[in-house]
């Protein structure tokens, strides 16, 4: 059986290692990156693509919003379903998020259960056939 894979896109270190451990924990392969343009770098060299992204609204570089943009138009990329993880929870931010295609917005700090719940509703448990 293969795993499905999550690529974690955030700049807060403890972040990325708490979501990784919890998803490893559940049985997930994780990629991870720092920033938007070292995750756009990965996704453009990736085979095959994640099945989900986690991505952060806030960071250095490119923040989440413009890599949400970059992957929803991008033929190769658009697919991928993006759930963002962000410290922005305005309404403005959600509604800024939904309308760039996010399927869902988790405020952190995010509770794991609640983030593997969205995980398994939007792609399925963590290994398939």
């Amino acid at each position: 059986m293969a795993k499905r894979v999550i690529l974690t896109v955030d700049d807060e270190p403890l972040i990325v290692r708490l979501v990784q451990v919890n998803l490893l924990k559940a049985g997930y392969t994780v990629l991870t990156a720092s920033d938007g343009l070292e995750a756009m770098q990965l996704l453009r060299k990736a085979d095959p693509l994640p099945d989900l992204i986690l991505l952060d609204g806030i960071m250095p570089y490119m923040d989440g919003f413009e890599m949400l943009m970059q992957i929803k138009t991008d033929e190769k990329l658009k697919a991928i379903p993006v759930v963002m993880l962000s410290a922005r929870s305005r309404d403005a931010d959600i509604l800024e998020a939904e309308q760039r295609g996010a399927i869902c917005y988790l405020p952190k700090p995010v509770n794991p259960t609640d983030l593997l719940n969205t995980i398994h509703e939007q792609i399925g448990p963590a290994e398939y056939n």
